[in-house]
């Protein structure tokens, strides 16, 4: 019996079916009436390179569910090289910006599967956790602060689905607090 459980125990250690879970969380922790319709909105955010690969991908999903909102959006992600001179301010009515509050952690060397009987099975995942301060600026004679949040995330940089999940939350946040209007994808 005990080699029995020592060969299971063994096998679902190297195939990696225990698992950790993985997603995305959102909690508002502060909101101001705007009254004004959003139309053109610039997603901000920077950081390390595996923050920038996530904020990219997040502002990509981010892009078509604002559109179902007839809200047009940009994206300016900044690293050390780009300052972001170059954008003209003046054309956005607000501004969706990621500061993160943690340091990012990336783990590429945790082994995600390995299939026993084939060689050169190894595969490695892209487990990214950070947490940001997610803030919508509406600018008025000056930038007023419309919505604030606290966007956890735990993903797998490889998985579309998770940019996606993430981007619902915050769309759906938005939503529900009436900031934006439109259907609910």
């Amino acid at each position: 019996m005990r080699i029995i459980l020592f060969f299971l125990v063994s096998s679902m250690l190297l195939s990696g079916c225990v698992r950790h879970t993985i997603g995305s969380s959102l909690k508002t922790t502060d909101q101001h009436v705007s009254g004004q319709k959003l139309q053109r909105v610039l997603i901000m955010g920077g950081g390390s390179m595996p923050t920038r690969i996530f904020l990219e991908e997040l502002s990509n999903e981010l892009k078509k569910l604002f559109q179902t909102s007839d809200i047009q959006t940009e994206t300016l992600i900044i690293d050390s090289y780009s300052k972001g001179d170059s954008i003209n301010y003046d054309r956005f009515d607000a501004f969706l910006v990621f500061n993160s509050t943690t340091t990012a952690k990336l783990n590429m060397t945790r082994l995600k599967f390995t299939l026993v009987f084939v060689d050169a099975a190894d595969s490695y995942g892209s487990r990214f956790v950070q947490t940001f301060q997610t803030t919508l600026y509406q600018k008025d004679e000056w930038l007023k602060l419309v919505w604030e949040g606290n966007l956890k995330v735990d993903v797998d940089l490889t998985k579309r689905a998770q940019y996606k999940e993430a981007a619902k939350l915050i769309y759906t946040e938005l939503h529900k607090k009436s900031i934006i209007t439109g259907p609910v994808k």
